[in-house]
């Protein structure tokens, strides 16, 4: 899941970071998964941060890019035979 920052609800004093503390059963319970652990506020209370939104941006361009050279390649070698 995304990296998430300080709580917007009770402030970034009390809760610096959004954490999700669970047990394997708790995986498909959202009455755990969808609440901070700190401090007991809603997930959307902890705005996504930018620093990793960014990376999987970049992640995902780079993947993109790659599935298009490998489709150019394959291509290429189709139309040489």
């Amino acid at each position: 899941g995304a990296e998430r920052l300080g709580c917007s609800g009770c402030g970034p004093a009390r809760c610096r970071q959004f954490k999700c503390v669970f047990t394997d059963a708790d995986t498909v319970n959202p009455e755990v998964m969808l609440f901070c652990s700190v401090c007991g506020c809603e997930a959307d209370k902890h705005a996504v941060c930018p620093a990793w939104s960014n990376d999987q941006d970049a992640s995902e361009r780079r993947r993109r890019a790659e599935e298009a050279s490998r489709r150019r390649e394959r291509e290429h070698q189709q139309h040489q035979h």
